[in-house]
């Protein structure tokens, strides 16, 4: 665009991001795309509507960024909201807001991740024990992961497994 403005300021930017002179970390990656995506919408066209659809669409680009990073990372015991939040360049209070566009906070959101992979391990895995599995997935309490276990699937841990041993038999 020969016009100049916007338009000028978002090519600029994307030779800047393409030209290959520097690698950028992904937490800065995310933010050059945050800036990028709402740059662009205001040269198409800035009117409210266009920029609040742009918002949009990034945050739940980020959003499920987010929920991947956490499914990567749930065997981190240490994992948190701020550990998280650092990642991705955002304040904590911004991620919990992230999360409130879907139907788990992000403390529910990791913990029923990590639910679900010990739930699958307990039916396909028979050589390593209850507590290693918990371990593996993130859990550091075994107590607390039998409590939560029980509240989700109805059965306690070793219930579950060995009911599942009943449904589908080793061969």
């Amino acid at each position: 665009s020969s016009d100049g403005g916007i338009k000028r300021i978002v090519i600029d930017l994307i030779k800047t991001i393409t030209s290959g002179d520097k690698c950028y970390p992904e937490s800065v990656q995310y933010k050059l795309m945050e800036n990028l995506v709402s740059l662009i919408g205001l040269s198409i066209d800035s009117n409210q509507e266009t920029c609040d659809n742009i918002k949009v669409t990034y945050k739940e680009y980020l959003y499920n960024n987010i929920k991947k990073f956490i499914r990567d990372n749930m065997s981190n015991p240490e994992i948190d909201p701020l550990t998280v939040a650092k990642n991705f360049m955002i304040s904590t209070r911004y991620l919990h807001k992230i999360f409130e566009q879907g139907t788990e906070s992000f403390g529910q959101f990791l913990q029923i991740e990590r639910l679900d992979k010990c739930a699958s391990e307990l039916k396909n895995n028979k050589n390593d024990s209850i507590s290693t599995i918990a371990f593996r997935a993130g859990f550091n309490d075994t107590s607390h992961f039998s409590k939560v276990f029980r509240q989700r699937f109805g059965l306690s841990p070793r219930e579950y497994r060995k009911e599942n041993d009943l449904i589908c038999p080793l061969s």
